[in-house]
């Protein structure tokens, strides 16, 4: 299913870091590194890979999601911006000048996209949060009708973003009280924290890349801290 990428194996432009099945064996995956690397703050670097999935329509449609992750944590830190796409949908081909292009396409959309959303999350590295912004974030984030009977469900998720932002998330010593440490409080929630399961997704992993309800949580964190 991913034969279009082995240009750029080849090359030595991405190497394969696991592969395996998705969803029940419905969809299968594989992860490529590429090299791009970018420090957001010192002693936190964030790397480029590729999430190349199969569709799970059975039409042969190869979907290369484009995913940055926080090494320190292993947090997907993966987010829609306007300047750039963070995805790309190929169509089986078997004209290897096609592959090639293909395989290119990819890379160069990877690139112009990492390069993008890395300047939002240094500059979200200098934005420090006061209590009062907090508190609206996380009011705004996990909203309630009224906020004197905040649902213990509510409070519950907003303690646990606060927990991980204070200190108790991994790497939050690095990001500090700021923007960029409040969107990994949110996404190490997502990837590693939460204990329910999303319907049809069998682990933390799967929820946080390719279902659209979980993706949407990561997506208003961060249009909310760069707004």
């Amino acid at each position: 299913a991913f034969a279009f990428f082995d240009s750029a194996l080849g090359k030595g432009e991405a190497h394969i870091e696991c592969a395996g099945a998705l969803f029940g064996g419905s969809r299968i995956f594989a992860c490529a590194k590429l090299p791009a690397v970018s420090e957001i703050v010192p002693g936190d670097p964030v790397g480029l890979y590729l999430m190349l999935t199969s569709a799970h329509d059975g039409t042969g449609v190869v979907e290369a999601h484009i995913t940055p992750v926080r090494a320190v944590c292993w947090n997907t830190v993966r987010a829609g911006i306007r300047e750039s796409k963070d995805r790309v949908k190929i169509r089986h081909t078997k004209n290897a000048k096609d592959k090639i292009s293909k395989a290119q396409e990819v890379l160069t959309t990877a690139t112009d996209y990492f390069g993008r959303v890395t300047d939002h999350y240094k500059a979200m590295a200098k934005k420090n949060m006061i209590s009062a912004e907090v508190d609206a974030f996380i009011a705004s984030l996990f909203p309630a009708e009224d906020e004197n009977e905040v649902p213990k469900k509510t409070q519950n998720l907003r303690d646990a973003v606060l927990s991980n932002f204070d200190k108790g998330g991994i790497g939050s010593q690095m990001a500090g009280h700021t923007a960029w440490g409040m969107f990994n409080a949110v996404t190490q929630y997502i990837d590693h924290d939460r204990v329910s399961r999303v319907e049809g997704a069998e682990s933390n992993f799967e929820a946080s890349l390719f279902v659209p309800q979980v993706e949407k949580l990561r997506q208003q964190a961060f249009d909310l801290l760069i707004d």
